[in-house]
């Protein structure tokens, strides 16, 4: 890793990768939505930094893949708000709403 400012690799230890993406600044724009979504997750949830990478840097590779084929951008981004109401959808569906009492999982 290089650190911004000059030309020496820096080194960063941290038990997270929340640790590292606090300390690093990016500069490509799609680097910092990816990082920025996975600091926002970490900060909401408590973990799940680098699934948030893994999904989002996943999702972008196929929409990349879907432009190489010459798909309007604007089709790519309808696509990825259509795909989001529904995983919202489907998350409301699964939400367990029923509370047990302690005692009588246990």
């Amino acid at each position: 890793m290089l650190d911004q400012e000059s030309k020496y690799p820096v080194t960063y230890i941290g038990s997270d990768l929340y640790d590292i993406l606090k300390r690093i600044k990016l500069k490509h724009p799609a680097a910092q939505l990816v990082a920025g979504a996975a600091i926002a997750t970490y900060r909401e949830k408590g973990d799940g930094c680098v699934s948030t990478m893994l999904l989002t840097a996943d999702i972008l590779n196929k929409c990349k893949g879907l432009l190489r084929k010459r798909t309007h951008a604007n089709q790519v981004i309808d696509g990825l708000s259509l795909a989001y109401q529904k995983a919202m959808d489907l998350a409301r569906q699964l939400v367990v709403t029923k509370k047990y009492d302690t005692l009588q999982v246990i």
